[in-house]
């Protein structure tokens, strides 16, 4: 009788593998060694591990390049102390940048200096008279709101007499801009004026009708007939 040899099951080594101990013949827990598919003669080698967005850091994430729409530095330092319109240093900015040189430095003619600087006067007095005009219609919207058409009419009086005294005064008045606290000023003398009778020519009032300066202001009390 023949002697019986052992066969090998299909689809397993005829040679044991030895079991690795822990920690012996391994470079780094991501390096996993290649692996034979038990239904094939493939060989199936594990993905390389790559770096996680972790470790990248922020400068990796981060785009070094400066927003499109960011504005350059100004070309000039304006003193803390000194208050400019936006729009004139923003002008004026615009103005140096079109004399840049490659090397970044401005190079202007004295024409150039002198037409720029007129350009910016002519361009602040348009400002202010603008201001000037703007404050005047809020005044007199003010005065409208404040006071009645008499009461107007009385401070109106009231500078047509410190006119007649001194007709500098009406340009004066001029220069108040209507601001309310002068109109009602002139109100109130107006207003005391109005309480005595002016002289006409030819036909003076009764002297016992007349009273003082101080009278008519308030200022003392009048005497008894």
């Amino acid at each position: 009788m023949a002697d019986a040899t052992p066969t090998t099951p299909t689809g397993t080594s005829s040679t044991p593998v030895s079991p690795t101990p822990a920690g012996e013949g391994q470079s780094t827990p991501a390096a996993a060694a290649p692996t034979t598919d038990a239904t094939s003669d493939k060989t199936v080698t594990p993905p390389s591990p790559t770096t996680s967005d972790a470790t990248k850091g922020p400068a990796a994430t981060q785009d070094a390049t400066p927003p499109a729409d960011a504005k350059p530095a100004p070309l000039f330092t304006i003193p803390e102390t000194v208050k400019l319109a936006p729009e004139a240093t923003a002008k004026f900015d615009s103005f140096l940048r079109t004399k840049l040189t490659a090397d970044g430095k401005v190079t202007l003619t004295s024409q150039e200096v002198l037409d720029q600087f007129l350009e910016q006067a002519q361009d602040a007095n348009l400002r202010w008279q603008k201001q000037v005009t703007d404050t005047d219609k809020a005044n007199e919207a003010a005065c409208k709101a404040r006071f009645t058409p008499a009461q107007l009419s009385a401070a109106e009086t009231a500078i047509g007499f410190a006119s007649s005294l001194d007709p500098s005064f009406r340009d004066l008045a001029k220069r108040q801009l209507n601001d309310p606290v002068f109109v009602n000023f002139m109100r109130e003398i107006g207003e005391r004026l109005s309480e005595d009778t002016f002289e006409t020519a030819g036909n003076p009032p009764p002297v016992q009708n007349k009273k003082s300066a101080a009278e008519r202001m308030g200022y003392a009390k009048p005497k008894p007939n």
